[in-house]
């Protein structure tokens, strides 16, 4: 209600996904991140609108990133600090006034990413030097971070940054088609994805909770889940 008469005081505005929801790469328990976009001007009965839109989500539990700001605030933001940037960089329209979020997306592309591109690789390349000391090799430790450990769910986020930085990609899928990789390269990578989102899936279902660790305590029910099985003198786990 609070949304219809936005409209017609003709004060429209556009929800937004942002970050893993923008990506459409959401597990059990990932946080949902939306922005609710008005363009010159937040007008007061925007608290209430945030109040319709927000309300039901907390209380159906889920962990919640939100904000309300105009395109002049996010730009400003995307401006100062990396991790806005990439937020916005991976924004998706959900509803409302669509301009508003194309109007965002190339003023974002246009004078922020053309600035700050070269400047984002090397803020990523010590991001990379901060996860290995933090999370190390996810490929080979006993317990590995799916998501920030090296070789995990992060690389590929680096990834579609930098290409959406320095190729102007819009999706995933943009990747082959530009000849950035082969369709084998992409056909592994998409295959390699859906693995790790499949065990995190799992790995959230048995910590109750947003968990990325994959721990002893948890490898176990998971390799039996993903129906491995003891053969050739390995066990399912070891094989998993």
């Amino acid at each position: 209600e609070t949304g219809q008469e936005l409209f017609r005081d003709k004060k429209p505005f556009a929800l937004v996904a942002l970050g893993g929801y923008g990506r459409r790469d959401l597990c059990i328990h990932s946080d949902i991140d939306v922005l609710i976009l008005f363009d010159t001007k937040v007008p007061s009965s925007a608290k209430k609108l945030a109040e319709d839109v927000f309300y039901p989500l907390w209380n159906l539990g889920f962990d919640l990133g939100h904000a309300i700001r105009r395109i002049k605030d996010c730009l400003n933001l995307a401006s100062e600090k990396l991790e806005a940037l990439t937020s916005l960089m991976d924004a998706r329209f959900l509803c409302g006034e669509s301009p508003l979020y194309l109007t965002l997306m190339e003023r974002v592309e246009k004078g922020i990413l053309r600035k700050k591109g070269l400047h984002l690789s090397r803020w990523l390349e010590e991001q990379n030097r901060m996860r290995m000391s933090l999370f190390g090799d996810a490929s080979s430790l006993l317990e590995p971070n799916l998501k920030e450990g090296i070789g995990g769910l992060r690389d590929y986020h680096h990834l579609l940054w930098l290409a959406k930085a320095f190729f102007h990609l819009r999706t995933p899928k943009d990747l082959e088609t530009s000849g950035l990789l082969s369709h084998k390269e992409y056909a592994d990578l998409e295959n390699h994805l859906k693995f790790i989102h499949l065990v995190r899936n799992h790995l959230h279902r048995e910590s109750a909770r947003k968990n990325d660790r994959l721990t002893f305590d948890h490898q176990e029910t998971i390799a039996q889940a993903l129906a491995f099985k003891d053969q050739g003198g390995l066990l399912a786990v070891e094989q998993f």
